[in-house]
C-alpha cells in the first residue's frame, strides 16, 4: 500500500492509495488519524470480495461516519450514487440492498463496515474503464465510460457524492426517495441468504430491512443477494 497524495479539494480532505487491499480496511485501521466525512480513494484494490474485480479507473472510496444507521445508512449511500447519476444524464434504479444499476446492469455498489462506535461507507463505482475489464462480471456490469462514452473526473465525482450524501443524511424523506428509484419493489425476486426466498418485494421497513411476501408468509430479510425471477 503506497499513498499517493493527500490532499484538498474542493474544501474537503481526500486520501488517495495508489493500491489497498480495501479502502473501507484502511478507514477503519487509521480512523483516529481521520475526520469525519474524509474520503479516502484508492486507484485499485486487491481485496477479492466474492470475486470482485477493482480496475484502476474506478472510483474506488469510503467515507468515515461517526453515526451511522446500518442497513438504511447502504441505502442511503445507494441513493446518494443515484443522485449524482441522473444529474449526470442517466437513469439508475436501486437494487436492494447495496447496488446501483442501469438498463438493469450493476454500475456502483455500496459496503458498510464497523468497527466499535465508527464506521465506513464504501462507494464503489464503475468509471473511467469499460466492462469488459470486469471478468466474469462483464455481462452484468456496465461503467460510466460505457454509457456516457466520456471519463469523468473522479475527484469531482467522489465531491458530489459526498455532497449528495450529507444531504440525503438530512432528509426524512430518504426511504420514500429509495423506494421510487427501487427496481425491485412489487416483483418477484429470490434472495439469497444462507437459504433460498421467492416471493414479492413488497416494501421496505424504516430500518431498510426488505419484506417479502413467501408463499409461507410475510418475512423480513436485512441481508441477501435478491435476483428477479
Amino acid at each position: 500500500m503506497a499513498l499517493m497524495r493527500n490532499i484538498r479539494q474542493y474544501g474537503n480532505n481526500m486520501i488517495e492509495l495508489k493500491e489497498t487491499e480495501s479502502t473501507n480496511s484502511y478507514v477503519l485501521e487509521h480512523a483516529d488519524e481521520l475526520r469525519e466525512w474524509e474520503i479516502v480513494m484508492a486507484e485499485t484494490q486487491s481485496s477479492d470480495n466474492g470475486g470482485e474485480i477493482y480496475p484502476v479507473g474506478g472510483l474506488w472510496m469510503s467515507v468515515l461516519l461517526m453515526e451511522e444507521q446500518g442497513l438504511r445508512t447502504v441505502l442511503t449511500g445507494a441513493l446518494a450514487v443515484a443522485d449524482v447519476l441522473i444529474y449526470a444524464g442517466l437513469s439508475p434504479c436501486l437494487k436492494w440492498p447495496n447496488e446501483v444499476l442501469v438498463h438493469e446492469k450493476r454500475i456502483a455498489s455500496i459496503r458498510l463496515d464497523k468497527k466499535g462506535d465508527i464506521a465506513a461507507l464504501g462507494i464503489y463505482i464503475n468509471s473511467n474503464f469499460h466492462a469488459a475489464e470486469l471478468g466474469e462480471n462483464t455481462h452484468s456490469s456496465t461503467t460510466l465510460l460505457d454509457e456516457l462514452g466520456m471519463e469523468k473526473d473522479l475527484y469531482m465525482l467522489a465531491e458530489a457524492i459526498l455532497q449528495s450524501l450529507k444531504r440525503i443524511m438530512e432528509r426524512s424523506d430518504a426511504l420514500p426517495l429509495w423506494r421510487f428509484l427501487s427496481c425491485n419493489l412489487g416483483k418477484r425476486v429470490r434472495v439469497e441468504d444462507g437459504e433460498v426466498l421467492e416471493g414479492v418485494a413488497e416494501d421496505i421497513d424504516d430500518e431498510g430491512a426488505l419484506l417479502l411476501r413467501t408463499d409461507a408468509g410475510l418475512k423480513r430479510l436485512s441481508s441477501g443477494r435478491c435476483t428477479p425471477l
